[in-house]
């Protein structure tokens, strides 16, 4: 280090060893990458004015245990003020019972050896630091782009709700069929060109807790219509939890709705499947069971909407829902068909 002055450096030469053992209580390594030199100083007070007087970069700045005029804690502490940036390295003769963490932070140092520092353990030091301090950064920015992205989550998952209360909402304002196809034209062209920009979040979820929350609560007739949840306890599916809770709560709603009775849920492979046992219908009602007010249950006109609006949730997530018969042609199906799209979607359920 050119500008260093000589005066700060090495005490006079009594011998290499004698030099090395006694006068150097401090080493600094200061300059560019790769290209550090190193000088030394016989005391604390020596040290700072040494690292004052250094107009390069200091890189590592290493002391042992005790020095002749200050506390070594001291004197690290003061360098850790005033070169954050520079590694400090505590130079132990022998390893003591002390753990390292308790020493570390006695003497406020980062990192500490056993023996001498020489110039090559020295780089070795410097470049594991700044491997470190590139992982340390990554990590910070990893985690401010992960907070970014959740809280756009968030803010999706919000904007999707409130799609939902806007749909419940405007339905339960009409008061005729004429007006409810009007609106239902309306929330369509809606859900094509604003909804489509929402993008799905598709993650694994455990199936049999998440309808136990729905069905529990579904607002429905107890003494009129039982709901019952028969998928495995083991059963699992990739989907958006949002469109999916709320497809799911519909299609019960529907069926729920449509006559009394008892209402089941099953999962295979690659479906889930609504089955309302009492209910009858002939080919041709349950061809249009999924088309808005093809039939209109008792109670409020909003309820026409709920089995085509678990379709158009189900299709937004790549899906599709079907009617079919019952075992023997007796009572109703809907098919909830994940496998369609799942080699793209990812969606495929799992026992």
């Amino acid at each position: 280090m050119g500008v260093l002055k000589q005066a700060w450096l090495c005490v006079p030469r009594l011998g290499p060893r004698r030099a090395e053992s006694s006068t150097v209580c401090v080493s600094v390594l200061a300059g560019a990458a790769g290209k550090e030199q190193r000088e030394n100083a016989p005391s604390g007070i020596g040290a700072l004015v040494l690292l004052e007087r250094t107009e390069t970069p200091v890189r590592l700045i290493s002391c042992g245990t005790t020095l002749p005029d200050m506390e070594a804690g001291s004197f690290l502490q003061r360098c850790a003020e005033l070169y954050p940036e520079a590694l400090r390295v505590l130079v132990l003769e022998l390893r003591g019972d002390v753990s390292a963490e308790s020493l570390l932070e006695r003497f406020h140092a980062q990192t500490f050896i056993i023996g001498p520092l020489t110039r090559e353990r020295g780089c070795e030091l410097l470049a594991s630091a700044d491997a470190s301090a590139l992982i340390r950064r990554e990590n910070h920015t990893l985690r401010t782009d992960l907070t970014r992205a959740q809280a756009k989550i968030d803010g999706l998952r919000t904007e999707r709700s409130r799609l939902l209360r806007f749909v419940t909402e405007g339905a339960r304002r009409v008061n005729s069929v004429a007006e409810m196809s009007r609106w239902w034209d309306s929330v369509c062209r809606y859900v094509e060109a604003e909804a489509s920009d929402m993008p799905a979040f598709a993650q694994s979820i455990e199936l049999a807790p998440l309808i136990e929350e729905i069905i529990d609560g579904l607002h429905v007739d107890a003494s009129r219509t039982r709901i019952r949840n028969g998928v495995s306890c083991h059963a699992r599916a990739r989907v958006d939890r949002v469109n999916f809770r709320e497809c799911v709560r519909l299609a019960l709603r529907g069926l729920a709705t449509g006559a009394p009775g008892t209402v089941s849920l099953h999962a295979s492979r690659h479906t889930l499947t609504f089955f309302h046992e009492q209910w009858d219908l002939s080919l041709t009602q349950l061809d249009e069971l999924l088309e808005p007010f093809a039939r209109l249950p008792e109670g409020p006109l909003s309820h026409g909407l709920d089995l085509p609006l678990a379709r158009v949730l189900a299709e937004r997530q790549g899906f599709v829902l079907y009617p079919q018969p019952g075992p023997h042609c007796r009572g109703v199906a809907l098919v909830l068909e994940l496998a369609p799209k799942a080699s793209a979607a990812g969606a495929a359920l799992t026992a």
